[in-house]
C-alpha cells in the first residue's frame, strides 16, 4: 500500500489533523489561543471519531484490539508496513466504554 496507507499514518493522522484545524480556526500558530480552539474538537478519522476533552486536553478514542497474522489469513487483506503480513481486528471497544472520569484543574492561561 501507499504510505498514506500505513498503520502509524492512523495513530498520528487525528493529532496532526486537529492542530491543524485549531490553527485554522483560531487564525493563528499562538500556542494558548490554538489549544482553546482544540477544547472540545471531534475528529472524524478511518477508525472512528477522536475528540479531544476540554477538562484535560485527552483524546480520546476507540481502542482497537488487533493480532498481526500473515496476508490471505481470514481477515488479513492488506500487508503492514511492507511485510507479509497483515493486522486483522478482532474488538473494538467505544470510548465511551474506556473514559475515565478525570480530577484535572488545568490551570488555562487568560
Amino acid at each position: 500500500p501507499e504510505a498514506k496507507d500505513e498503520f502509524i499514518f492512523y495513530r498520528i493522522k487525528p493529532g496532526l489533523e486537529m492542530l491543524a484545524k485549531a490553527m485554522e480556526q483560531a487564525k493563528s500558530t499562538d500556542p494558548t489561543k490554538v489549544a482553546y480552539a482544540l477544547e472540545g474538537m471531534t475528529y472524524k478519522g478511518a477508525l472512528g471519531d477522536v475528540t479531544m476533552r476540554k477538562d484535560d486536553h485527552q483524546l480520546l478514542q476507540n481502542m482497537y484490539m488487533f493480532t498481526m497474522e500473515k496476508v490471505g489469513k481470514p481477515g488479513v487483506k492488506l500487508p503492514f508496513e511492507a511485510s507479509p503480513y497483515g493486522l486483522r481486528a478482532d474488538a473494538m471497544i467505544p470510548a465511551k466504554d474506556i473514559t475515565l472520569p478525570t480530577t484535572c484543574k488545568m490551570q488555562r492561561p487568560k
